[in-house]
């Protein structure tokens, strides 16, 4: 392949060398494209595209209905049981390693310092509502991924509840994966707010 090139490389420089000679330019330009042309063929394959493979489009396909079916699987289990306030029984069954860490931190706190008084929550944690609804229903609306500096994947899914009488609530789940599972690593926002609430309640 290199061969060709330089033998068209030089066939160039004899052409243009002879259109100087006799005084024309047209020789030389059409050489010049000659010369184009055959080494646009020689590397197609140079060719590139930002689009999306088929097997890209595929796994990014069953990871977000993988997160979904997470999110509603989880959600049955949890939204019968929060108008009596048990759903902080399922806490550690979803939350990561991380975010689980900070919800004991604020709860020994609160337990500790504001026993009987609202501390950190002032809300159901769940349907994040001061006054849970019966039969609440969860629609996963949409999920999307995102990839930090370090090119650690997240899955970020808004969710909407909507109960008998109380309007529709949107909670905004971020998750990452956690071997062959999901763990939610941040809750409608709660990670920041525990860490601001620590920050500003020292012990």
């Amino acid at each position: 392949m290199r061969i060709k090139i330089l033998l068209m490389l030089f066939i160039c420089l004899l052409l243009a060398a002879c259109g100087n000679n006799s005084g024309t330019s047209g020789n030389s330009a059409e050489s010049d494209s000659l010369v184009a042309v055959e080494i646009v063929e020689e590397y197609p394959e140079q060719a590139t595209s930002d689009e999306p493979t088929t097997d890209e489009k595929n796994e990014s396909g069953s990871k977000e209905a993988s997160v979904r079916k997470f999110l509603l699987d989880m959600y049955a289990i949890v939204l019968p049981v929060v108008e009596k306030n048990n759903g902080e029984k399922y806490i550690p069954k979803y939350f990561g390693e991380d975010l689980l860490d900070w919800y004991r931190m604020v709860d020994k706190y609160d337990q500790t310092y504001n026993d009987g008084e609202i501390g950190c929550f002032d809300c159901e944690l769940w349907t994040q509502s001061q006054d849970p609804d019966a039969d609440i229903k969860a629609t996963v609306e949409s999920v999307r991924f995102e990839t930090d500096y370090m090119d650690n994947e997240s899955a970020i899914a808004n969710v909407r509840l909507k109960g008998k009488y109380n309007p529709p609530t949107i909670i905004t789940v971020r998750l990452v994966e956690d071997g062959a599972r999901w763990v939610i690593t941040d809750y409608n926002g709660i990670a920041s707010k525990m860490k601001f609430y620590m920050a500003n309640h020292p012990q």
